[in-house]
């Protein structure tokens, strides 16, 4: 392999110089993203070197990652770091498992702590309760663990998270590890916000009725008085007494 050589103005001399991958910091509506561009060190002194097209190269390494990145921009500021902390915790995740998760992540929250997690509202469609935003984002990985690597972007922020927020993502990961999405998707059925959003609708259809975030309350206030909802054990009961109603 040829070896890199440049000017290197620490040096005073031409020298090798080696590509390491770096970051850098950029402001897009208001908050603040990482993308990865590449850097010339010299292997000399390990100062930056200047290298011609490198820059032009970045340039359009950070247009390309941005192009990725765009479609997240539909989502909250706070779904994003949900998200993101979400797949840094929890093994695997399909889209269906992904939509029971945040559906169970925001009754739970309003439930401990009396306040939604993010703004979107979800809807009652045929399999359940679902983010359409989320679902659009994602649609393409179908019933496959979702692997994407757009979320590790925000991976620096999920400190922005509240500790209340951390603690209950981190339950519903932990306690939704047992069961496949379309496990969870019995679950939904059996609740009382999916089918009064879907009342009169066949069970067939689409429907883009929202189940309203007074009714996920209500609902996670109501089954508490039975349930823990606040340990794994207490969310995978309920969760098991769901799934008993098939059987009955």
């Amino acid at each position: 392999m040829r070896e890199r050589i440049q000017f290197c103005a620490g040096c005073g001399r031409e020298m090798p110089y080696e590509l390491k991958q770096s970051y850098v910091t950029r402001r897009i509506r208001k908050k603040e993203y990482v993308f990865e561009i590449a850097e010339a060190v010299c292997a000399g002194c390990g100062e930056n070197v200047g290298v011609p097209g490198l820059l032009d190269y970045n340039a359009a390494g950070v247009e390309r990652q941005y192009r990725e990145l765009e479609p997240l921009f539909s989502l909250s500021d706070k779904m994003l770091l949900v998200l993101s902390y979400l797949f840094q915790i929890a093994e695997e995740i399909t889209p269906l498992a992904l939509q029971k998760m945040l559906y169970f992540i925001q009754g739970i929250h309003i439930l401990l702590f009396g306040g939604e997690v993010f703004q979107e509202d979800c809807q009652a469609w045929a399999h359940g309760p679902v983010y359409k935003e989320v679902y659009e984002i994602f649609r393409d990985f179908q019933y496959n663990p979702i692997e994407d690597r757009r979320l590790t972007k925000f991976g620096n922020r999920v400190n922005e998270l509240s500790e209340q927020e951390r603690k209950v993502i981190g339950l519903v990961a932990e306690s939704f590890g047992a069961y496949s999405g379309k496990t969870l998707e019995r679950v939904t059925h059996k609740e009382a916000p999916w089918k009064e959003a879907r009342a009169g609708c066949p069970a067939d259809r689409r429907s883009s009725e929202v189940i309203t975030k007074a009714s996920i309350g209500n609902y996670f206030r109501a089954a508490a008085q039975q349930y823990d909802f606040s340990s794994v054990e207490g969310i995978r009961k309920y969760i098991d007494s769901r799934l008993r109603m098939d059987r009955s």
